[in-house]
């Protein structure tokens, strides 16, 4: 029997973007460790924070006859136990070196997002950072037949207040994403696809957005040095925002086909792995572009390789 193809939602929207991407970071592995004060750093940094944060909250409740949840303590000792836990993480990383100013800015998401949110106490928490295989379907790699299998982690899934199961997505952005953004998002499509092929009944999505980027005022308090009175905060709602999504089954269907159709692209015996050049998309987007517009300037295949190596990249090859 073929083994089936492992892909995840990262490497299926790296295909997108460009396929000399997708060669480049999940087929030839070329990787570097992420900068702490990089977008990506601190994104990476409060991920695992709030991981911490969610931990800590699962590990607290209890489920009692008919499969309801509670707390084994009051709701200030469980807020308590949070910050005690989120404070030791921020700890641990200043020891491991990370730069104090990004530890200063990871506090004050934190704060913030306890301030917007609380604990949610309405939630029932039935998983954080949980991991699922699902089968995608099947491609054909010259006459042999292959299956696709989805592997994908879901930062957390819970039951809200009126029982319905939904997935949260955890993402920190310079600014608020807006509505509109979601339209054609097809990462949550695709895991609450993955959760109902695999027999659990997900109501829909929520996408959680926390906001990076600091006033004047977030920095600088009354009777700090550098405090000018024209300083102001950014208020909690233009911080933080959470929005439902909801799928009809015609298009987590037509989301499933896509990546399907997307995967059989990227494995085919005809992908030339060619350049996709879009000036938005490579300039923020592709952590290769430096060697890629090295190799493209020079016109010498290899330069490209020569560049990554230059700049710290290096292959690893064990995958997912």
């Amino acid at each position: 029997m073929t083994e089936p193809i492992i892909v995840s939602w990262s490497e299926i929207d790296a295909g997108r973007q460009c396929k000399l991407k997708h060669k480049m970071a999940y087929k030839d592995r070329w990787t570097k460790p992420v900068e702490d004060d990089s977008p990506l750093g601190k994104g990476v940094l409060y991920h695992a924070l709030l991981e911490t944060h969610f931990r800590t909250i699962h590990g607290h409740q209890e489920f009692t006859t008919g499969g309801k949840v509670k707390w084994d303590v009051s709701e200030d000792e469980m807020l308590r136990h949070c910050e005690s836990e989120v404070s030791k993480f921020l700890a641990a990383k200043l020891k491991e070196g990370v730069d104090a100013y990004v530890l200063d800015l990871l506090s004050w998401m934190y704060a913030g997002y306890v301030e917007m949110w609380g604990i949610d106490e309405s939630h029932d928490i039935l998983g954080v950072e949980t991991t699922h295989l699902a089968p995608l379907g099947e491609i054909m790699i010259g006459e042999r037949v292959t299956p696709v299998v989805l592997k994908f982690k879901i930062d957390r899934t819970i039951r809200d207040k009126y029982g319905h199961v939904r997935v949260i997505d955890e993402k920190s952005h310079g600014q608020l994403p807006s509505d509109h953004d979601y339209d054609f998002l097809d990462q949550f499509g695709l895991y609450v696809w993955g959760l109902r092929k695999l027999g659990i009944n997900v109501r829909g999505a929520i996408h959680s957005a926390s906001k990076t980027k600091q006033n004047q005022g977030d920095i600088y308090k009354p009777g700090q040095p550098g405090f000018k009175a024209n300083m102001k905060e950014t208020p909690l709602e233009a911080r933080f925002k959470r929005t439902p999504i909801h799928y009809t089954d015609a298009q987590l269907a037509d989301v499933a086909k896509c990546a399907l159709d997307d995967v059989q692209d990227l494995y085919s015996t005809s992908n030339r792995h060619q350049r996709q050049a879009d000036s938005d998309r490579c300039k923020w987007r592709c952590q290769y572009t430096e060697a890629c517009l090295f190799e493209r300037r020079t016109g010498k295949p290899g330069d490209m390789v020569r560049m990554l190596e230059r700049l710290g990249f290096n292959q690893e090859r064990e995958r997912h």
